[in-house]
């Protein structure tokens, strides 16, 4: 088939306007698309001047899009947001990539708007893209906000609450605790003076009985003692007489020969400055015992005053000789202490006490050779009484328990586990200290230290 030029011309003319004819109506319709979009549509330049618009920019934001193209979007947006747009929309044009980023927009009435920008680089070195209104999900994400901000600050208050709940709660159970061992202590206490007031009324009634016979023994010993001197005197002076009468008749009748030989009158002479020393020898003693007792007992000291710690112990050792008989070997090695300021008739009944146990633990062992030894000496600022025995000896699990009221390992009847937690007392309120040192078959050490 042959065409000539004119033919083929108008066949391209044809063609020409057919394509433009279909152009123009897939313009038309893209247009009407873009024009009915919900989001914004947008076109800018190289310097970033709005050039393209859809109708979605005067619905959204109030702005015409005549007075709107040629300005710059940084524009519309937000002062507090400019900078950072700046910097995006110029990134996008410079290092062609695209964005997706939310930003803060003013519409007409200077109201903030929401909008999500997705832009890109495009053909003629500027950017185009998108905006989608997305302020109600904002709201609704400050609602949230504001509503986990709500919740955390009731949580926050409710934790706070809780907590200070707590240590309150903890406070009145520290109080409780305090309060249950103040209750402890105060009850210890009470125990600890019941069982004292009733040693100390023990010890009293013993001492008021001691005094007693003391002052009782004290009366008749000392008129006997008082004219034991009058009689050495007079027997002497008899006895003078009769030598005296000897000489003068050195043979007397027969009936005062006879008596003389009856009442064995050498023997007299010999014997009575004997007899009469013995007794006087013997009211000494049983006044150096009234002495003792009366040192024992110290009714009359409610004080503290100087007292010498020799002086108590003997005068305690004397008042318990009656249990020692000729069984147990007291041995007494004295250091050279001086006059301490206590109370007396207190410290007695220490060493009463701990005599007392020695005793009775030797008493009650097969010992063949038994023995209590007592030694002071000063060590310091302080006095040292050590009394030990060579007794069986204190088990270690009892010797932790020793000063505790009412323990006592004696049987019924014969301990009442009041003794030693006195002594623990009464050395304390001298602000010393007592020491127990013991092992099964070595015996027992009790150390008393005392301020000077």
């Amino acid at each position: 088939m042959n065409f000539d030029g004119r033919g083929s011309n108008e066949l391209n003319t044809q063609i020409f306007y057919r394509l433009v004819n279909e152009l123009s109506e897939s313009e038309k319709r893209y247009r009407e698309l873009v024009e009915n979009l919900r989001e914004i549509v947008f076109e800018s330049n190289e310097r970033g001047d709005l050039t393209f618009l859809n109708q979605s920019w005067e619905e959204t934001l109030g702005y015409s899009i005549s007075e709107s193209i040629g300005k710059s979007l940084i524009n519309f947006i937000h002062p507090e947001d400019r900078g950072i747009a700046a910097q995006v929309l110029k990134k996008i044009s410079a290092e062609k990539i695209s964005i997706d980023r939310d930003f803060r927009f003013l519409d007409r009435n200077n109201k903030v708007v929401w909008l999500n920008l997705l832009a890109r680089s495009n053909s003629t070195q500027g950017f185009s893209g998108s905006l989608t209104n997305i302020s109600d999900r904002k709201q609704s994400q400050a609602v949230l906000q504001e509503i986990n901000e709500q919740l955390e600050q009731r949580v926050e208050e409710r934790t706070q609450l809780l907590q200070a709940t707590n240590e309150q709660l903890h406070q009145e159970v520290r109080v409780r605790s305090r309060v249950e061992e103040k209750l402890r202590q105060t009850l210890k206490q009470l125990k600890e003076t019941q069982t004292q007031l009733i040693q100390t009324e023990k010890m009293l009634s013993l001492g008021q009985m001691v005094a007693g016979i003391a002052h009782e023994i004290n009366n008749p010993i000392n008129f006997i003692h008082g004219n034991l001197s009058y009689i050495s005197e007079y027997s002497q002076s008899l006895l003078e007489l009769i030598e005296r009468y000897k000489k003068i008749l050195p043979k007397p009748p027969p009936n005062i020969c006879n008596f003389t030989e009856e009442i064995d009158l050498d023997f007299i002479q010999a014997d009575l400055l004997k007899m009469l020393s013995s007794m006087k020898a013997g009211s000494n003693r049983i006044k150096n015992i009234i002495l003792s007792l009366r040192n024992f007992s110290r009714l009359d000291e409610s004080e503290k005053k100087e007292a010498d710690l020799h002086q108590g112990i003997n005068s305690t050792i004397l008042f318990l000789k009656h249990r020692l008989h000729s069984e147990i070997e007291i041995v007494r090695r004295y250091g050279n202490l001086p006059l301490i300021l206590c109370y007396p008739a207190q410290l007695n009944q220490v060493f009463m006490n701990l005599l007392n146990n020695a005793i009775d633990a030797l008493l009650e062992s097969d010992i063949e050779f038994k023995k209590i030894a007592i030694e002071t000496e000063k060590r310091g600022d302080r006095v040292c009484i050590s009394i030990r025995d060579n007794g069986p000896g204190i088990a270690p699990e009892i010797r932790d328990r020793l000063f505790d009221p009412f323990f006592t390992t004696k049987p019924v009847g014969k301990g009442t586990g009041l003794g030693l937690a006195i002594c623990y007392q009464i050395v304390e309120q001298h602000q010393g200290t007592i020491q127990v040192r013991s092992e099964l078959g070595q015996g027992t050490e009790f150390s008393i230290f005392l301020p000077l």
